[in-house]
């Protein structure tokens, strides 16, 4: 893993570790955390993770080892 994919890994880890520490949450919030994930994770896609995988011609899932579990939150909250 290079040292972009390493960053984006933390932040990613950090975020994900983050929204697990909430408890009961509204319903409007959920919405709102949804969108908020979205946004992040699709500003990471386009900003970070497409240039990394041009480069190193990894995989995501060797690149940002959580990104699949962010993806995973990001499904349960829009189902919230």
């Amino acid at each position: 893993m290079n040292s972009e994919g390493t960053l984006t890994h933390s932040a990613v880890s950090d975020v994900v570790s983050a929204v697990l520490t909430l408890e009961d949450i509204s319903e409007d919030d959920a919405h709102s955390l949804e969108t908020l994930l979205s946004t992040f994770s699709e500003d990471i896609r386009r900003e970070v993770i497409s240039d990394i995988s041009l480069v190193c011609e990894l995989p995501l899932a060797k690149l940002v080892p959580s990104w699949a579990r962010l993806q995973q939150m990001r499904s349960l909250m829009h189902f919230s």
